[in-house]
């Protein structure tokens, strides 16, 4: 299994396919203009924060109970961030403070789980394809969207710790 130190950063400058299957990254970033990164495997990653600043990055790791972010998604204008698996795979948004996410989309065999009780606000829109899993915290939707398609669902017991506020 490979680990890099909390706080640090590993920030992808080309167009190659880096192993997320059994790492764990303090801080990812995709700064690639023209890379359309494709991940797979079904052994969990945990990440601190993902930045795509440049590039495409399709996120299609597999498996339940699934994968790891702790910390904030930042996709920049111009960029991609699609959580796309070809099969169930699940992403879970469970730091121990407030997540700033936004401008991604789900397909219909992602779920994502929010499970921190400190909350998340979006700071870009979302799209959610699959299975939406409202577990604890609040969530934030501030200016942006939050947007189900026709074949995704919500889980989980709506409380006054995670129902959506705009």
């Amino acid at each position: 299994r490979v680990q890099f130190k909390t706080g640090s950063l590993f920030r992808l400058e080309g167009n190659l396919t880096p192993a997320f299957s059994n790492r764990t990254y303090a801080n990812f970033e995709l700064n690639y203009a023209s890379a359309i990164i494709t991940v797979t495997g079904t052994n969990a990653v945990s990440i601190d924060n993902l930045t795509i600043t440049a590039g495409i990055l399709n996120f299609n790791m597999t498996s339940t109970p699934g994968h790891s972010i702790k910390g904030n998604i930042s996709v920049i204008a111009g960029a991609t961030l699609a959580f796309s698996p070809a099969s169930t795979g699940t992403v879970n948004l469970n730091g121990s403070s407030l997540q700033s996410i936004g401008n991604f989309s789900t397909s219909s065999n992602s779920t994502l789980v929010f499970n921190n009780s400190n909350g998340f606000n979006l700071n870009g829109n979302v799209t959610i394809g699959g299975t939406l899993n409202l577990t604890s915290g609040l969530l934030n939707l501030g200016a942006n969207n939050l947007t189900l398609s026709s074949a995704s669902s919500i889980s989980g017991t709506p409380t006054a710790s995670n129902m959506i506020v705009a």
